[in-house]
């Protein structure tokens, strides 16, 4: 959403990239050819390109030196010989991510999840919980020690559609399917990473919410654009604190110091 008002598409991954980073030199290559190609075309070429493309990787020489320099799959493969290249891509790709985006579709996307956002308010929060834990999550920036603080938007109204019961979440659930389809014009996602669609959105735990440090004083601080357009944020104030909201909720939603916040996810364990 921040990008939206200064590019037509945007190209980034929802995971930590690998220290490869973009395979520049095959898509660049194709740039150079054909230098009138449009962004959509480039950004799929970015993202079809990526690892599997990349010159450390494909040029034998590359390749082996790189995983000469302390890669560990110099390691892993050494028993068996010399990895080809698609045996390295491969292995390289399995928690990657990357999308390409249409900014123009962003304001449907941001209606969507508005009204996702509102509507959930209705839903079982320790359903919505259920949904929060199950999506597919990404690298934690906040260390090991607690769970990802960002998740798939996809896999997550996915979830809710199955976990919440409710006729109008299931709808507003399908309405940001429907506007991720339109927004995300590529999209590749490595086999540990298989509930990926494309866009991540910040829904930490409880944990997270509580800390000034990563809750919603410094969320809302980093992201202020898309807290102050959004009822992203009033949804979560209201997830962890019962504070309620309406669609025309403007201001960022930062709860008073002191607020008692509590975890719907949380209850007993049954074992059968």
């Amino acid at each position: 959403d921040a990008l939206a008002p200064h590019a037509r598409y945007a190209v980034a991954s929802e995971e930590t990239e690998p220290a490869l980073g973009w395979a520049y030199t095959g898509f660049l290559e194709e740039l150079g050819q054909n230098p009138d190609m449009g962004g959509a075309e480039l950004g799929r070429l970015i993202v079809d390109s990526y690892i599997q493309d990349d010159q450390r990787i494909v040029d034998d020489q590359a390749r082996a030196d790189l995983l000469r320099q302390g890669s560990p799959m110099g390691g892993l493969f050494g028993l068996f010989g010399p990895p080809t290249a698609e045996q390295v891509a491969q292995q390289m790709e399995q928690s990657s991510t990357l999308t390409a985006v249409d900014l123009a579709a962003m304001p449907q996307l941001m209606d969507s999840v508005n009204n996702l956002s509102f509507n959930l308010q209705e839903a079982s929060q320790q359903d919505v919980a259920r949904a929060r834990t199950y999506a597919q999550s990404f690298t934690s920036v906040f260390g090991r020690d607690v769970p990802p603080s960002y998740i798939d938007l996809g896999s997550f109204a996915q979830l809710l559609k199955r976990e919440s019961g409710d006729s109008r979440v299931a709808q507003a659930a399908d309405q940001v399917l429907a506007a991720l389809d339109d927004a995300v014009i590529a999209e590749k996602h490595g086999s540990k990473k298989s509930g990926a669609t494309g866009v991540s959105i910040y829904f930490p735990n409880s944990q997270l919410y509580r800390s000034p440090m990563t809750g919603p004083q410094s969320y809302t601080a980093v992201a202020r654009r898309f807290a102050d357009e959004s009822l992203w944020d009033d949804f979560l104030a209201y997830h962890y604190t019962g504070r309620s909201f309406t669609p025309a909720a403007g201001a960022v939603a930062v709860p008073e110091r002191g607020a008692a916040i509590t975890a719907p996810g949380t209850g007993q364990i049954e074992v059968s």
